[in-house]
């Protein structure tokens, strides 16, 4: 598969990447464990400021009009710094 990505997606790539380093990772997913819900509202938050829930909306309706290779950029940064929830499973 031919992953050439434009400078938009490697700059949204790394502030996701950054993100996902302070927040995510398998010590939070740890932590969460026996809480009733993976993530915290503070974390999706901070995805919606970012422009991950709203990548594939049209921007008439608010969104980033993204496409499938900018989620395709979301998922593998999903699963560089794991962060578990059901949502994204």
């Amino acid at each position: 598969m031919d992953t050439h990505y434009t400078p938009e997606q490697e700059s949204f790539r790394n502030t996701l990447r950054r993100f996902l380093e302070d927040q995510g990772g398998t010590h939070f997913t740890r932590s969460r464990w026996s809480e009733p819900a993976p993530t915290t509202a503070g974390i999706w938050q901070a995805l919606a400021g970012l422009g991950v829930t709203g990548l594939l909306a049209p921007e008439h309706s608010g969104g980033l009009a993204g496409g499938m290779t900018d989620m395709g950029v979301v998922m593998e940064e999903l699963g560089v710094e794991f962060l578990a929830d059901r949502k994204f499973s």
